[in-house]
């Protein structure tokens, strides 16, 4: 994981319960946040709290501050589990308050993003508007330009089924031989 900088304007102030981190990265994940109206909202990440899912977090809150969409829950548990589903394909699960990571994903930290994002937006956004504009904009700013553009096209693939409109029989994205959901 690189080591990328939490942008010092927006996010809020973070409680971490259920984790033990250092005095150095909490007070480095600890940031006030201004809601909607000036209003203070408090982001309470429970679980499996490390400083990186503070910092993905981070990125996805301040995603959806950058894009204005709402964020419909600020309170949430962190779960990382060998396995979300047997049959391997789906490596993360929110129903809004509860996120699940399975150690069989290639890419945690994405799916990690990708799981807050929905969460964040909530999640009777689907992978919408609202959903993709925090999740893309999170993914650059936690991996770069590259990587969202990637994502874009990953998304456009699994969620929008353009390849539908290409007429190819192969179900996988480009180059990499596999499907991704």
């Amino acid at each position: 994981m690189g080591h990328h900088r939490l942008r010092s304007a927006s996010v809020g102030l973070i409680v971490l319960l259920g984790t033990c981190l250092t005095a150095a990265a909490l007070a480095s994940s600890t940031r006030t946040m201004s809601g909607q109206q000036g209003e203070m909202e408090t982001l309470v990440l429970t679980g499996d709290v490390t400083a990186e899912v503070v910092r993905l977090a981070t990125l996805v809150v301040d995603a959806a501050r950058e894009h204005d969409v709402p964020v419909a829950n600020s309170e949430f548990e962190v779960r990382f589990v060998d396995r979300v589903e047997a049959d391997g394909f789906v490596g993360g699960r929110t129903d809004g308050e509860t996120i699940v990571i399975g150690s069989n994903v290639a890419h945690p930290e994405r799916t990690l993003l990708h799981e807050f994002a929905h969460a964040v937006v909530g999640i009777e956004h689907g992978h919408d508007e609202p959903w993709r504009s925090v999740y893309l904009s999170a993914v650059r700013e936690a991996f770069g330009e590259r990587a969202a553009e990637r994502e874009l096209r990953r998304i456009e693939w699994v969620y929008d089924k353009s390849y539908l409109e290409t007429g190819s029989p192969d179900p996988t994205p480009a180059g990499t031989g596999s499907v991704a959901r």
